[in-house]
């Protein structure tokens, strides 16, 4: 059965022979449980506010901490495409998308048959709830990627190794820089929710692959370093809210972005942790992996997302810290399970496509 993952569907620059081996299928798994974290976070329940960290400091620090950790989520997914680079395929892009084709038409088709969605009633914005990147930011950055990554691998190919990571820096610090002074204007391209932004992570992974010495540093290094600069931006984050009542979505943006002065380092950590792991191989850490992407698909599809976001408020204000943290622990593993498991039949029937285009 082919379990090859739709999404990232990259191989290794020409220049470099190393295989993408289990250790980064793993990340990939952790980075789609940050994802479905942080969702269930500020996403879903807001940001702590003074008097939240008043009235609950424990709570709200945590509360914090686990966004600053979650956030490197949707950078490391960029960071290991760049890393391997993404070779255009037409039945990868084919994969792709009846992935999502397939989980959207299923969503739809479930909500119909439950009665809690009219597929006549409106019958455009029916369709267009099968649009591949409709109301979803991160499908539609990712197949601009695509469409962009022949020209960035020609560049990442054509330029000294000095020179590449010249201007890959430049590139970050601008990302990280220019919202501090002009944030209101380039919002959305400065934040992490657009493709340019996926394009400087992809040449971001492009030259960590190109220094392979990076990669004897011990990986444990690496993971104290991503909690360090993870537990810094919620110590910021925190005491600015403790003893100021006024509030700064500044502050919130440079910290606790996906483009924030924090995040992007602790991004770099946590990937370089797994680079710098031995290489292993694993048949079920694989198979997961192939459907990880599915888990994102589901819970983030424009009919599911509001009662994802409402269930978590829920379990948030209704029951204490302890139990909510059990309660919400098995609620987001319950649908990252049945995700996979229910994902097995898509692998089987695009299986069975695949093999009457060949």
């Amino acid at each position: 059965m082919n379990d090859e993952n739709p999404l990232c569907n990259a191989v290794p620059y020409a220049l470099h022979g190393r295989e993408r081996t289990s250790g980064f299928e793993l990340l990939r798994i952790i980075a789609m449980m940050l994802v479905l974290i942080t969702h269930a976070d500020f996403y879903s329940i807001g940001l702590p506010n003074h008097e939240d960290c008043v009235a609950s400091p424990i709570s709200s620090f945590m509360r914090l901490l686990t966004e600053s950790l979650g956030l490197v989520c949707v950078n490391v997914y960029i960071l290991v495409s760049g890393y391997f680079g993404i070779t255009l395929r037409r039945r990868s892009i084919m994969r792709l998308l009846f992935l999502i084709l397939f989980w959207r038409g299923l969503v739809v088709a479930t909500f119909c048959i439950i009665g809690k969605f009219n597929f006549m009633s409106d019958l455009s914005y029916s369709l267009l709830l099968l649009v591949p990147g409709y109301r979803d930011w991160f499908v539609s950055c990712y197949l601009l990627l695509l469409m962009f990554a022949p020209a960035l691998n020609s560049y990442i190919s054509s330029v000294s190794d000095f020179r590449l990571m010249r201007y890959t820096i430049i590139l970050l610090s601008i990302e990280v820089i220019i919202p501090m002074f002009s944030r209101e204007i380039f919002t959305e391209y400065f934040d992490g929710y657009s493709a340019l932004s996926f394009m400087i992570l992809y040449l971001t992974g492009a030259t960590i692959r190109r220094y392979q010495s990076l990669s004897n540093i011990h990986s444990g290094v690496w993971v104290f370093y991503y909690l360090g600069i993870s537990w810094l931006a919620a110590t910021v984050t925190f005491n600015f809210h403790l003893f100021s009542s006024s509030g700064s979505q500044w502050l919130n943006d440079e910290f606790l972005s996906y483009t924030g002065i924090c995040v992007l380092p602790a991004s770099i950590c946590l990937f370089m942790a797994f680079a710098s792991m031995r290489t292993f191989k694993s048949v079920w850490i694989n198979k997961v992996a192939a459907s990880v992407f599915a888990v994102y698909v589901f819970h983030m599809h424009p009919l599911v997302a509001p009662y994802f976001s409402k269930a978590c408020r829920l379990l948030f204000n209704d029951y204490p810290t302890w139990t909510y943290l059990g309660l919400i622990s098995l609620f987001l593993s319950g649908i990252f399970i049945f995700v996979v498991c229910v994902d097995r039949l898509r692998i089987c029937v695009w299986n069975m496509i695949e093999k009457r285009i060949r």
